[in-house]
């Protein structure tokens, strides 16, 4: 039966809320970025500072459950400065409007008041989140999350995560349409394992 109180069928009330709830979620499910884990190399990758020298580079580390990643690292011996991600035409695919999710993996934290930029071809910022510690582990292994409302073109767009600080290590960097983060998987792009030439894909068990 269903439960009045005060006039107000309950029962209602809650099936309805619970619907409302359910019907603001929207989940892309596809990475837009591209070489996003399992590094082999920095393709789509960079990096700047303010000063000093500064990049990025590929690092094993073995991680909070004993498992081996190839992860991308940022370096920089004038402080803290800026992750990029460039030259992937799958940004373009955002619009005008679109919610979406930037979310990774990192040893070591980031700095408290980091953010992520979306920036097109005119240099128009078209997209900015602020990032939420969503996760830690006791030995410095944290997973982050930005939501991000597309303002504009994203044509020739690129994405800038600042501040990151000098050595930080990143992995299953996923960004998303919708506002509810999934699972990190490859863009489809991406081959799934093994390394990618202009000629030819080497994996464990084919060429």
């Amino acid at each position: 039966n269903d439960l009045v109180l005060g006039g107000q069928n309950i029962t209602a009330f809650a099936n309805e809320s619970i619907s409302l709830a359910v019907s603001n979620i929207r989940i892309g499910g596809r990475n837009l970025l591209r070489n996003s884990s399992k590094f082999k190399d920095t393709a789509f990758w960079s990096a700047w500072a303010p000063s000093g020298t500064y990049g990025v580079s590929v690092i094993s580390l073995s991680d909070y459950g004993g498992v081996l990643r190839d992860m991308l690292v940022f370096n920089s011996t004038g402080g803290n400065g800026t992750l990029l991600h460039t030259g992937n035409p799958l940004l373009s695919s955002l619009k005008e409007g679109d919610s979406a999710v930037l979310s990774f993996l990192t040893k070591w934290s980031l700095p408290a008041d980091a953010s992520v930029h979306i920036r097109n071809s005119s240099d128009n910022t078209v997209g900015y989140g602020r990032f939420v510690l969503v996760k830690a582990t006791d030995d410095s292994w944290y997973w982050y999350e930005a939501q991000i409302t597309i303002t504009g073109s994203c044509n020739g767009a690129r994405i800038q995560i600042y501040p990151v600080a000098d050595s930080i290590a990143f992995d299953e960097l996923q960004l998303e349409i919708g506002n509810k983060k999934t699972p990190w998987t490859p863009a489809p792009e991406d081959p799934a394992s093994g390394v990618k030439t202009s000629k030819i894909e080497i994996g464990s068990d084919f060429i």
